[in-house]
């Protein structure tokens, strides 16, 4: 049985970001009114997000920037969802770094928000200039077969699972008990299919120069 500890996150602790977000906001839709500056709320800091953030600070001059994501941690589907012997591609990490490295005070990572839980769009579009919502699909695909519920784990799963991500909340001793498991059927040939294959066949050693432990 594969075993991988969980991902260290714990360099984006609380002091990171400002838990007094709502006040910080209305403070910042002061300070835009007065120097009439653009102000952006982007929401999601995987790949569409950052991508975004990038060409509204070189596109518009003096903007500014709020990246917003439900996690305490940026990058999205690159942090928890790329397989980690990917790492190349996780490499992404860095261009992503550069956009709060290239602009210092022009661009914030606020983690630890839920967009409707802790904050509201109707919040973000009164204090902003405008909102950008970049958070992708957070729900699963029904494939529409008897049993589906019973018998069918989904992808998401199971690669918040090999990714260690804050949000797997996968049962290893029932559900996806892998040392008393013969065969597994993957529905789809894409780029998941490929990953977890890879990671199901493969010998765990093969994974040590990566933080999949």
């Amino acid at each position: 049985m594969l075993k991988f500890n969980r991902r260290n996150f714990a360099f984006y602790t609380p002091a990171d970001y400002n838990p007094n977000f709502v006040k910080n906001i209305q403070a910042q839709s002061q300070i835009r009114n007065a120097d009439k500056d653009f102000r952006f709320a982007v929401v999601g800091s995987g790949p569409a997000g950052f991508y975004m953030s990038k060409m509204l600070l070189m596109s518009v001059p003096k903007c500014r920037v709020d990246i917003f994501d439900q996690n305490p941690h940026p990058y999205g589907l690159i942090r928890t969802g790329v397989c980690p012997d990917h790492m190349g591609m996780k490499k992404i990490e860095r261009d992503f770094n550069q956009v709060f490295e290239h602009n210092p005070g022009r661009c914030e990572f606020i983690g630890n928000v839920r967009l409707g839980r802790d904050i509201y769009l109707k919040d973000l579009q009164q204090n902003y200039s405008a909102t950008i919502l970049a958070i992708g699909t957070s729900t699963d695909k029904e494939v529409g077969l008897k049993g589906e519920y019973e018998h069918i784990i989904p992808a998401r799963r199971v690669f918040n699972w090999y990714n260690s991500s804050l949000e797997d909340d996968i049962d290893l001793s029932h559900e996806f008990n892998l040392t008393n498991t013969r065969d597994i059927a993957i529905i789809g040939n894409g780029n998941i299919f490929c990953d977890m294959t890879r990671v199901l066949l493969r010998n765990p050693k093969d994974f040590s120069n990566t933080d999949m432990h």
